[in-house]
């Protein structure tokens, strides 16, 4: 059993255990015992039964090469909010009742959204190991904000303030749809500059281990091609494209914000800013969602009706879309 050092000083070590992968994660270097302490909690048994804990690891160790890093991380984090109790019961003698008690106490520290997203591993991991039970709990009651849509003059004011930086590049990317993780894994090697057109072929990760990685898009509409304007263009070849790290486009954005008196809005609003204009022009959802990389239509339409509500967002940040 091998450890292997990380960049982010963590040590990793895998094995195969029972046709089962293993992937273990550690601060410090661990001994042997550690290690077979830790496949042991994996695997964890109570009484000859699974335990919800081990239950729940074995389900994101299957499937640690098919989602993505962030998601894995996020299931891992997950995890640890649940009540001893809770981890340590097999999985088996878990009822309702029980399920629903964690649920309550989910929902007195977090939002009706993250309580969901728990309940959604709780039911995946029964639905593998616990398939015939049928689980019955009632979740919060989910508030549903409006999503907040740049107007251009503040996209404009944020343009002008980053004139002649990386981040202008970043702020019109972001405006022609593009996601904070594929505008900081974008190469030259992606960008058309004769014909105009950005290859969206990869996207940049948070890993399980609080690394930045390179990987393929989520979903296969995520790839695509994106015909941009003269600005953008004009944009790569004067600033270059972004390669920093990505929460630099967040600190930059905020900072300025301040500096300008705009209201904090993420780099992924001008997304919402990207499908408000495009409507506005006249564009089809079909081709929105083309552009934008949706795998379907429910995000999308979702800020598409918010944009039907909203002022009137003008075409004065790009003068075409496409």
């Amino acid at each position: 059993m091998k450890s292997v050092k990380l960049k982010s000083g963590s040590y990793r070590v895998q094995k195969q255990v029972n046709g089962q992968r293993l992937s273990m994660t550690f601060d410090h270097k661990p001994t042997k015992k550690e290690i077979e302490d830790e496949i042991a909690h994996r695997l964890g048994y109570y009484n000859g039964k699974l335990t919800f804990e081990a239950a729940a690891n074995n389900y994101i160790d299957a499937r640690t090469n098919i989602l993505s890093p962030s998601t894995i991380k996020n299931y891992r984090l997950m995890i640890k909010y649940f009540t001893i109790g809770f981890l340590n019961k097999p999985i088996d003698d878990i009822q309702n009742n029980e399920v629903q008690r964690e649920i309550n106490n989910f929902g007195k520290n977090v939002s009706p959204k993250t309580v969901k997203n728990r309940y959604a591993l709780v039911s995946s991991v029964f639905a593998e190991f616990r398939p015939d039970y049928k689980l019955d709990v009632n979740l919060p009651m989910q508030v549903t904000k409006k999503p907040y849509s740049p107007k251009s003059d503040e996209v404009r004011m944020l343009l002008d303030e980053a004139e002649g930086t990386k981040f202008k590049t970043a702020l019109l990317l972001a405006c022609c749809s593009m996601r904070r993780g594929e505008i900081c894994a974008l190469t030259m090697d992606d960008v058309d500059i004769q014909n105009k057109i950005i290859h969206v072929n990869k996207d940049i990760v948070i890993s399980e281990t609080n690394e930045w990685v390179i990987k393929v898009p989520k979903t296969e509409a995520s790839i695509r091609d994106i015909n941009v304007p003269s600005e953008v263009i004009d944009s790569i070849i004067e600033n270059g494209l972004f390669t920093g790290h990505p929460n630099q486009i967040s600190k930059w954005m905020r900072r300025h914000q301040d500096k300008l008196g705009l209201p904090h809005f993420s780099l992924h609003k001008l997304r919402h800013f990207f499908v408000s204009t495009a409507h506005e022009k006249g564009i089809s959802d079909a081709k929105i969602m083309a552009a934008g990389g949706w795998a379907n239509p429910n995000v999308m339409i979702k800020h598409y009706r918010h944009a039907q509500d909203a002022e009137t967002v003008t075409t004065t940040v790009l003068e075409d879309l496409f």
